[in-house]
C-alpha cells in the first residue's frame, strides 16, 4: 500500500493491534506518553539504586526507546529530553543539577577510534566499584567503562531522533511526530523508527500528519505499509 490510503490509516487509528499501537495526539495523549517515559525510567534508576551491574541495567536500557522526527522543539528530542529529566527529577530520582549522573543515558555522536567508541554507540552511566562515575557500552561483546571527561561528542538519549536510531533496535519502541506536517515527514522516516522495533510499536500522531507522511514519496524504502498494517 506504498499510496497510503486515507481510510486505510482511519481503519488502523480506531483498531488495536496487539503489537503496535497508534494513538492520535493530543494534550492529553502527550502528557500520557511523557508519564508512561517517565515510567520507564524510573524501572531502570530502581534496578540502579538497587546496584544491578551496568551490563544488567544496559540492557534494561535497550527494552524501550522514545523516537522523534526532529531535534528542537516540544516535539522534538530536546523538549522530550527535557521533560523526562524533569519528571525523573520531579520523583527524586536525579539529585542537584550537574550534567552528569547515575541512570544517565548517552549517545555518542562524533567517532572516536582510540577509545573504540562510534557515532550510535549507547552506554548508560554508572558508578564502578569504587564509586567513581562512569559511562559503561557493550563493545565487541564485552562491558567497557569510560570516565565522562574522556567521551568524544554525545547527547542524552531518553528520547532521540528517527534518524539517529538507525543500527539500533529496542525491544518496544514509541515514535511522537509534531502536530503539524513537514516535508521532514516522509515514508522512509517513518520505515526507519518502525523497524527498529523487535516487539512493540507505539506511535503517537494526528491522522493528518500521519496521512500525510505515509503519502510523501521517497527515493527509497517500499512496503512500509506492509509493514506498519499488515494489509494493503
Amino acid at each position: 500500500m506504498n499510496s497510503g490510503q486515507r481510510d486505510a490509516v482511519k481503519s488502523v487509528l480506531g483498531s488495536n493491534y496487539p503489537d503496535i499501537n497508534i494513538l492520535n495526539l493530543s494534550q492529553d495523549s502527550y502528557e500520557a506518553l511523557i508519564k508512561s517515559v517517565v515510567d520507564v525510567y524510573v524501572n531502570l534508576f530502581q534496578r540502579l539504586f538497587a546496584n544491578e551491574l551496568p551490563q544488567q541495567l544496559l540492557e534494561c536500557l535497550m527494552h524501550f526507546q522514545l523516537l522523534c522526527a526532529r531535534r528542537e522543539g516540544e516535539y522534538g528530542v530536546s523538549g522530550l529530553n527535557e521533560r523526562v529529566y524533569q519528571g525523573l527529577k520531579g520523583r527524586g530520582l536525579i539529585q542537584g543539577d550537574s550534567a552528569w549522573y547515575a541512570g544517565r543515558p548517552i549517545m555518542i555522536t562524533r567517532n572516536d577510534p582510540a577509545l573504540s567508541l562510534f557515532n550510535g554507540d549507547i552506554g548508560i552511566a554508572a558508578e564502578d566499584s569504587e564509586g567513581r562515575l562512569k559511562v559503561w557500552f557493550m563493545l565487541d561483546g564485552e562491558m567497557r567503562s569510560v570516565l565522562p571527561s574522556r567521551l568524544p561528542e554525545h547527547e542524552t538519549v531518553f528520547a532521540m531522533t528517527i534518524h539517529k536510531s538507525q543500527g539500533s533496535e529496542f525491544d518496544r519502541v514509541c515514535i511522537i511526530l509534531p502536530p503539524a506536517d513537514s516535508p521532514l515527514l516522509s515514508k522512509e522516516l517513518l520505515y526507519t523508527g518502525i523497524t527498529r522495533a523487535k516487539k512493540q510499536l507505539d506511535i503517537v500522531a494526528s491522522e493528518h500528519v500521519l496521512y500525510q507522511a505515509t503519502e510523501r514519496r521517497t527515493n527509497r524504502a517500499g512496503g512500509l505499509a506492509l509493514r506498519l498494517w499488515g494489509r494493503n
